[in-house]
């Protein structure tokens, strides 16, 4: 969003051995309200996204840190 640049989110995003989303934890906002509705989207859009099966067959966890660009 607009006056974003630079904020920065942190997440924590499990996914299953099959590639699904199984959680979305979102660590720590900006101070950005228009970019922290966006992080909290992300879980929406991730939900719908198939990502690739893990090739031991484990859960994957993942903590993301979000940067807003121009």
């Amino acid at each position: 969003p607009a006056g974003s640049q630079g904020k920065v989110a942190r997440v924590k995003i499990k996914i299953s051995p099959e590639g699904k989303l199984l959680s979305y934890t979102v660590i720590a906002y900006s101070d950005n309200t228009p970019f922290n509705h966006e992080v909290d989207w992300l879980k929406e859009r991730l939900g719908s996204v198939r990502f690739p099966a893990h090739p031991d067959g484990k859960e994957a966890l993942l903590e993301c840190i979000l940067t807003a660009k121009e």
